[in-house]
């Protein structure tokens, strides 16, 4: 068993190790080891793994360039994966090399304005991403799903590139909304499924969207309390950090009045709406 799990702050873990990509492995064979790494350098591919290389800021394009290297890295090693899973970041992030060739992550709550792909191009670049990586593992014979946690522009239901993707192997937040036009973000503040302002997932959250990600392989959860337990270190958190762990500014009712204008979800935005409650 081999699962590979990529995506930004909304797939990192919480607390230890628990994260809904964590709880997927589990759920799907409870010996997996569970490898979290910031680099796909660091990756040695060995059997019975989930790796999750997800960062606090990466953009799609990142996600995609490793997630090909990935690939690539597999196919040298003769191993395939069983199941590639990508939460798709902010359509308008993307990264690039300083001049001290690091790495660094721009978003629309960077300093600088002009660091970030404008509407509707930079839902219409996360598409070609999503199409291309789509083609490559069916020709390659990987089951994939998408996870789009912030929603794509609407704009981009007027190309053809949009009829090319399998929706079938998009996550949807429920059954009333879109994978891709109504992501999980904005949903997941509305209902107080979130630890911050910013609309990164509170544990039930993770477990939440475990369980959305399982039920379309048709695969059994573990429970809630369960996965606390596996991916926990003793003590196991409090009630109330497992309800709202992070943010205790921003109450989970004033989340749910805020949910529609956060947006990207920077620290700036977040300062406002704080401004906005005291």
């Amino acid at each position: 068993m081999l699962i590979y799990t990529n995506g930004c702050s909304h797939t990192i873990n919480l607390w230890s190790e628990y994260s809904w990509s964590n709880i997927v492995g589990k759920s799907i064979l409870s010996s997996i080891d569970y490898i979290s790494t910031e680099g796909i350098d660091d990756i040695k591919i060995k059997n019975h793994t989930l790796y999750n290389l997800a960062v606090s800021g990466k953009g799609n394009d990142k996600i995609y360039h490793e997630t090909i290297e990935f690939i690539s890295r597999c196919k040298n090693n003769n191993v395939k994966p069983n199941l590639i899973i990508i939460q798709w970041s902010g359509p308008s992030r993307f990264y690039r090399y300083t001049f001290e060739n690091k790495i660094s992550f721009y978003n629309p709550s960077s300093n600088d304005g002009k660091n970030f792909h404008f509407e509707p191009t930079a839902s219409s670049i996360t598409l070609f991403y999503m199409v291309s990586l789509q083609e490559i593992l069916n020709n390659w014979g990987v089951r994939y799903l998408f996870l789009n946690y912030m929603e794509l522009d609407k704009q981009i239901e007027t190309t053809d590139t949009i009829k090319q993707l399998d929706l079938n192997n998009c996550i949807s937040f429920d059954e009333s909304t879109h994978p891709l036009y109504d992501g999980f973000r904005k949903l997941m503040r509305k209902r107080g499924f979130v630890r911050d302002g910013n609309g990164h997932p509170n544990f039930y959250g993770a477990w939440l969207i475990a369980k959305k990600i399982l039920d379309k392989l048709n695969i059994n959860i573990l429970g809630f309390f369960e996965s606390l337990k596996q991916m926990t270190p003793y003590p196991l958190p409090t009630i109330s950090a497992i309800r709202y762990y992070d943010d205790f500014l921003i109450t989970k009712s004033k989340t749910k009045k805020l949910w529609e204008s956060l947006d990207e979800g920077g620290e700036n935005e977040k300062k406002d709406s704080r401004k906005s409650i005291f």
